[in-house]
């Protein structure tokens, strides 16, 4: 119960390595602005609604909900994300993906680490450029 009570969660080091991407940190703050338009946080259809946010920067959904759940419990598993948001509340829910954005942003930036554990090349959360509802066209 106290972990749900705390303004911030601890991310562990490589996981918040993993969000540090321009492409996941607008998909958190999208997050955020949903949160703070939504009277209530029950029964939200939120394994839809982050499905469709994710697209819009092109993240895989399954990336997007990690992302989310990393920023919001500091944990790769646990309950569903439905039960979660109730619990937490607009405020908590704010608070941890602002930490979050603040910490990556106001540290070293968007500039992840060259290798991971092992030497092995580290990668954030991947995007690829969302696709378009009409093509550009070119006079």
């Amino acid at each position: 119960m106290a972990a749900l009570r705390a303004e911030a969660v601890t991310v562990p080091a490589l996981e918040l390595e993993r969000l540090r991407n321009r492409q996941v940190l607008f998909f958190l703050d999208t997050i955020s602005q949903y949160v703070d338009r939504q009277p209530e946080l029950r029964d939200l259809p939120l394994h839809d609604d982050v499905a469709v946010m994710a697209q819009e920067f092109g993240i895989a959904p399954s990336d997007a909900l990690g992302a989310l759940r990393m920023a919001l419990t500091g944990r790769a598993d646990g309950p569903p994300l439905e039960l979660l948001f109730p619990l937490l509340g607009h405020d908590r829910i704010m608070m941890r993906i602002g930490a979050i954005n603040s910490h990556i942003l106001h540290g070293r930036g968007l500039e992840p680490i060259t290798y991971g554990p092992g030497g092995v090349p580290f990668e954030t959360i991947g995007s690829t450029r969302p696709e378009t509802a009409e093509p550009d066209e070119k006079p």
